[in-house]
């Protein structure tokens, strides 16, 4: 299984366009764990009920929401990604 962790703060756009490119990735056994640290927008709205695990974590730090993340997460390859980042179809094929 591969954890993709992705840090957010403030960033609900962005993080609803990186989910979408997630969502139609090619691999199975993908797990997508969103850490809001300390949102103020929609974001908690938009990633609950959907395939995703989501964590509220305050925190100040990007850097510590992430290593929250990495606590929680279940596969044997993590990866981390920002909530503006797109990833292609089949980047989490080539990872692995």
């Amino acid at each position: 299984m591969v954890s993709v962790i992705i840090a957010t703060k403030n960033r609900e756009e962005s993080l609803k366009k990186c989910l979408r490119a997630l969502y139609n990735n090619n691999l199975r056994g993908v797990e997508i764990l969103v850490v809001d640290s300390g949102d103020r927008d929609n974001s908690a709205l938009f990633s609950r009920g959907k395939k995703v695990k989501y964590f509220h974590f305050e925190s100040e730090s990007l850097a510590e929401a992430r290593d929250f993340g990495w606590r929680k997460a279940r596969g044997e390859i993590v990866v981390f990604m920002d909530a503006d980042c797109v990833a292609p179809s089949d980047w989490l094929s080539r990872i692995g």
